[in-house]
């Protein structure tokens, strides 16, 4: 049976590898979403597309009518929110508002909203799973919580069934140059790779994170987007790699990838550690969503391969 999914956001980073993914299958019919008018995507002919403003609190209907799942990926970076908390809260809290009012009125059966791992804290450390307490610290965080929120209340009602996912640390290329997100440590170095011919982190790179490609995330969208509602419980999942990293070994990990793939032989230069500088291990715990069935293939190379070469292929100084 086919689904009609709705992407909030995409064109987006992940919204647009999504949309890719869910157009390579017949389970799905699509209508994206954006902020100005585009049309359908290389990477996704066969999809419909809309103009959006989340933060729209008028009527939706025409919009969300036949819509079987909406995915909620529309949020402001983390450095945006930094700047400007306010219209983080606009876009992130009532905007996520407005979509839960619109989807009721219409009948939605499903949202998926990508949430974030921050809501545990900056930096989180530690095992943590679904049961561990938040402690948000910045505005990004906790608009996120705040949807979440929302989410969970009429989810607990059972007015419609939402799924929560807890993003770790996402990574990998983008389908459009416009896609800023290049404050991704991953990314920055691959860009580094190819910009400045060398590698240089902004610390001593001791800090443990939990890192997943992106490859993964749009599996587990596509996963939530499908879930069976008995198997979805409570609705609330970390989503993350089975083992954090140093950084520095993050850093070392590019380093070697782009010598295999694009013949980059690349200094690395680390600030000296500081006491400070070190954090605790950290086991961000993902068995939960996995236990429904979901199976990633957990390659951080793979990622970063193709990484590196979309760097080369847009920055050029690379064959």
């Amino acid at each position: 049976m086919t689904s009609h999914v709705l992407i909030l956001g995409g064109f987006g980073t992940i919204g647009a590898r999504l949309a890719e993914r869910l157009a390579a299958t017949s389970r799905h019919r699509l209508t994206l979403s954006s902020r100005v008018p585009r049309d359908a995507p290389a990477w996704a002919p066969g999809a419909q597309t809309c103009v959006l403003d989340i933060t729209d609190a008028g009527d939706w209907s025409q919009l969300l009518d036949g819509i079987d799942t909406v995915v909620h990926l529309v949020s402001l970076t983390d450095f945006q929110a930094k700047d400007d908390p306010d219209e983080a809260w606009r876009v992130g809290v009532d905007g996520t508002r407005h979509l839960i009012d619109n989807a009721q009125r219409s009948g939605v059966p499903r949202i998926v909203f990508m949430s974030t791992g921050h809501v545990y804290g900056t930096p989180y450390t530690g095992h943590i799973t679904e049961s561990t307490p938040p402690n948000p610290q910045q505005p990004y965080a906790t608009t996120h919580l705040e949807a979440e929120k929302l989410l969970a209340n009429v989810h607990e009602t059972n007015a419609m069934t939402t799924v929560r996912l807890r993003l770790s640390n996402g990574f990998g290329y983008p389908k459009l140059r416009d896609n800023a997100i290049w404050q991704i440590v991953i990314n920055d170095l691959c860009r580094q790779a190819i910009v400045n011919g060398s590698l240089t982190l902004k610390s001593s790179g001791l800090q443990h994170r939990n890192f997943i490609p992106f490859t993964d995330v749009c599996s587990a969208l596509v996963h939530t987007i499908d879930m069976p509602t008995d198997v979805v419980g409570d609705g609330l999942f970390n989503l993350g790699s089975p083992e954090a990293m140093r950084v520095i070994d993050v850093a070392k990990r590019v380093q070697v990838r782009a010598k295999a793939v694009l013949g980059l032989d690349l200094e690395l230069h680390i600030p000296p550690a500081l006491n400070e500088d070190a954090s605790p291990g950290l086991h961000y715990d993902s068995s939960k969503l996995r236990s429904t069935g979901l199976q990633l293939s957990d390659d951080l190379d793979s990622e970063v391969d193709a990484l590196l070469r979309y760097c080369a292929e847009t920055f050029g100084g690379a064959s």
